[in-house]
């Protein structure tokens, strides 16, 4: 076939350079593997991938104990090590379940959550906010919503959270609640959770999605 034909012009004189630049690395990377694959065997190059996957992982999984950990010490919460390594792992673990999940965010003051906010979205959980009742109903009727997360008082109401619950519950197609709130207090009816704790918060998070996911 005419290179002009295939291309749509006459290539100019660095064509064949770029293209070869181009192709090579993709080609070496081919004959790298190949060649281990040859000198190795399948199994060794098997193990090696799956050494090289929990490297990565390990990386992933440091990130979200760093994140949890900044959250607990910015909310005065701050939990032992062993409680941010073990819901550092069940995130990992829930990858299938929280990622393109649609959360919705209710609290008039939403740069409060960005700590816990960043850990979910690292763990792939899509995040929409609002910052009032009005505007969460107007989520809720644009879109498909997996979960809320609400504050409870917002402004100078202090039941703003469960009267957003209470529309909630009254829609054909209810979503879970969890109320993530600054002091303790009994969960309200009706709501999946409520807590005041970040560490506490993912755990509801993924117990709530498997739910709703499953």
């Amino acid at each position: 076939m005419n290179i002009t034909v295939l291309f749509g012009k006459e290539p100019d004189s660095s064509f064949w350079p770029d293209l070869i630049s181009a192709g090579v690395p993709a080609l070496m990377w081919i004959l790298g593997i190949a060649l281990l694959w040859v000198l190795l065997g399948r199994p060794k190059l098997e193990n090696i991938v799956r050494r090289i996957s929990k490297v990565g992982a390990f990386g992933i999984e440091l990130e979200f104990r760093e994140g949890i950990e900044a959250a607990e010490a910015a909310k005065g919460t701050g939990a032992p090590t062993t409680e941010s390594n073990l819901i550092a792992r069940r995130l990992l673990a829930a990858e299938p379940v929280l990622k393109n999940a649609r959360l919705l965010w209710v609290d008039d003051e939403p740069s409060n959550n960005d700590l816990e906010a960043d850990v979910l979205r690292r763990a792939g959980v899509d995040i929409l906010t609002a910052v009032s009742t009005e505007e969460a109903v107007r989520w809720l009727d644009a879109t498909r919503i997996d979960l809320i997360v609400s504050d409870m008082t917002r402004g100078e109401d202090p039941t703003a959270g469960l009267k957003l619950l209470d529309l909630v519950r009254a829609r054909r197609r209810s979503p879970r609640l969890i109320f993530y709130v600054g002091m303790e207090r009994p969960c309200p009816e009706g709501a999946f959770g409520c807590t005041v704790e970040p560490i506490e918060l993912m755990h509801l998070v993924i117990d709530a999605l498997s739910r709703e996911r499953s």
